[in-house]
């Protein structure tokens, strides 16, 4: 199976939102339990995860890069014109546009609230 860094990002996503110890639910009706299982086996060799349920600080500081629906869209566009992305390729062009959207808008918003 090829690896979806927008799949891997909805995963992450789940398994922030639920109490430990709770499965990964039902992301959409078009992908697989398999799919599932294949993308929690790679989030956890990458060093995402620790189980299907734990995020490590690493997983954690990358689903930070790339919660940001706006940011998200640019990575998208990005991931699809060209391939060998890793995780820390993403990570780190998230931050980027991070640090340019900060440059010309001030900073980000969560941040500012995060901040302020």
């Amino acid at each position: 199976m090829e690896r979806s860094f927008i799949l891997d990002r909805k995963v992450l996503l789940n398994i922030e939102a639920r109490p430990s110890g709770v499965y990964i639910s039902d992301l959409e009706s078009n992908i697989s339990s398999a799919e599932i299982s294949e993308c929690v086996r790679r989030l956890h060799l990458a060093g995402l995860i620790y189980s299907k349920d734990e995020i490590t600080a690493a997983g954690r500081e990358f689903l930070d890069a790339v919660r940001d629906e706006n940011r998200w869209k640019r990575i998208e566009s990005a991931l699809s014109l060209a391939r060998g992305w890793t995780y820390s390729l993403v990570h780190d062009f998230a931050l980027h546009i991070f640090e340019n959207a900060s440059d010309t808008n001030g900073g980000s918003p969560d941040y500012q609230r995060r901040a302020g």
